[in-house]
């Protein structure tokens, strides 16, 4: 071969040796960097469940966060980093919310703890590990998180326990040692008069006041050691709607629901839902100073209900509604009704009857009923007056003694005789008997009727026999 070719040919045969050998290089190279890239994402869906985990170990116990607690890193990484979906803790002790959040990017992602001198101090990192077992602990708790309920609460029968729950003003007791269980789900009156400890009672479930004496619990959750997340998840509207009077209903609904958690696009749709609820659209930019009793109580309730809340109380809710507004706030704590804890307080028992599922009777301090409004209606069977009314009087006829209770008899304009009577045996009927020995008897008769006492007559009596200290009778 001619020495020139014979060069040019080693030249470019070194070439290509180098060109191989530098790719070979490179290609090692970025295998390294793959492997340290994997590596380093196991690292970090390790720390991002281990995050999450840890959120929801938090709210299992029903504990704030504490020393060694984690938390996300700043704002400038998570604004440099790409999105993806992550469910957010609230601080305020609400629960956890689904929502869009910055992802950290793998060069800056540290999670940091706080040390016990309370500073933030880095944390080491962890070596690379599978976290199937992570992944299917969180996919455990992926539907009750999602759902905004708190956890404990989905495991409680009853949304309200208080046992012996006293609270004095001045030496008074306005509560004296109550006990009350109300459901998870569905509508329950309060009842009572004026001065009977009615609105106390509500304040101390909301988180108001402080019990002097006994236990509360809401949400599955002690209210002396657990008020603000109580609070977040708990819809209070008292008696005089708290509103601001410089403010449109819009932005006081925007206002509200960025106290209970709210951001975004979640904050608009919970609005727009209350808005619709309580018929608030041709309203929703005039200023609430300028709304008539009526529609600012509307706008209190449409605030309470901001967030879904797992407990709903209302305090004398339909004062100031006109009759059209009165019928579409049952209907809306009927619908509320199926799915939430609701407890209104009010005078109005045909509300009750309408609306309620339990009834709470309560008078100076002390529950006197507590029972569903089937029982409650039975009651008032038992307690049923007949009437009779004849051509001659019966209240001395000695067969008529042994099943009826004569109230009282007296003569009409007409010359009949009208008498009212009682069952001996609470809770029978002995129509079809008096009108067998009437007949037997030749005594006409025009009327012969059952009157059901109702539910004001109830409520009355109730009252009445409790400040005579005469225990009210319970069906058994």
């Amino acid at each position: 071969m001619h020495p020139k070719i014979d060069a040019s040919f080693r030249a470019l045969a070194s070439r290509v040796h180098d060109s191989s050998r530098q790719s070979r290089r490179s290609l090692r190279r970025f295998q390294r960097l793959a492997r340290a890239n994997r590596a380093r994402d196991w690292r970090l869906r390790h720390h991002h469940l281990a995050f999450h985990l840890q959120r929801v170990g938090i709210q299992l116990r029903g504990e704030p966060p504490r020393v060694g607690g984690s938390r996300i890193p700043c704002r400038a990484v998570r604004r440099r980093s790409c999105r993806q979906y992550s469910l957010r803790f609230i601080a305020s002790g609400g629960g956890f919310l689904q929502e869009r959040r910055m992802r950290r990017c793998f060069r800056h992602f540290s999670l940091r703890r706080m040390s016990e001198k309370g500073a933030w101090t880095r944390r080491s990192s962890y070596e690379a590990r599978e976290c199937t077992s992570a992944y299917r602990k969180l996919r455990c708790f992926r539907t009750l998180l999602n759902s905004r309920t708190p956890i404990s609460f989905l495991r409680m029968s009853h949304c309200v326990l208080a046992r012996s729950l006293t609270k004095r003003f001045a030496g008074f007791p306005a509560v004296d040692g109550i006990d009350l269980e109300l459901p998870s789900i569905g509508v329950t009156g309060f009842l009572g008069p004026n001065g009977a400890g009615k609105s106390t009672t509500i304040r101390l479930i909301a988180g108001v006041l402080a019990p002097d004496e006994g236990s509360l619990s809401v949400l599955g959750l002690d209210t002396a050691t657990h008020g603000a997340q109580i609070r977040a998840r708990v819809g209070y509207l008292p008696e005089s709607a708290p509103l601001h009077p410089e403010l449109t209903v819009t932005e006081f609904l925007m206002y509200r629901g960025r106290l209970r958690g709210l951001i975004g696009r979640e904050l608009r749709n919970e609005v727009a839902v209350a808005v619709g609820r309580c018929d608030l659209s041709q309203v929703t930019g005039t200023v609430t100073g300028r709304l008539s009793k009526g529609f600012q109580q509307r706008v209190g309730l449409a605030a309470s209900i901001l967030g879904s809340p797992s407990l709903l109380i209302l305090d004398e809710p339909s004062v100031g509604l006109d009759p059209s507004q009165l019928v579409a706030f049952r209907n809306l704590l009927r619908e509320f009704g199926t799915t939430t804890a609701v407890l209104f307080s009010t005078h109005v028992l045909a509300e009750v009857a309408a609306v309620c599922n339990d009834v709470v009777l309560i008078a100076a301090g002390k529950v006197l009923a507590h029972e569903s409004l089937s029982t409650f209606r039975e009651r008032g069977m038992r307690e049923a007056v007949f009437v009779v009314e004849s051509d001659k009087p019966i209240a001395s006829i000695a067969e008529l003694q042994s099943c009826m209770q004569t109230t009282r008899e007296f003569a009409l304009d007409d010359g009949w005789h009208h008498t009212e009577f009682r069952a001996r045996d609470r809770g029978s009927d002995p129509r079809a008997r008096i009108a067998e020995l009437l007949r037997t008897r030749s005594i006409a008769v025009r009327e012969l009727a059952r009157v059901d006492p109702t539910l004001d007559e109830l409520f009355v009596g109730a009252v009445e026999a409790s400040q005579r200290h005469t225990p009210v009778e319970r069906v058994p």
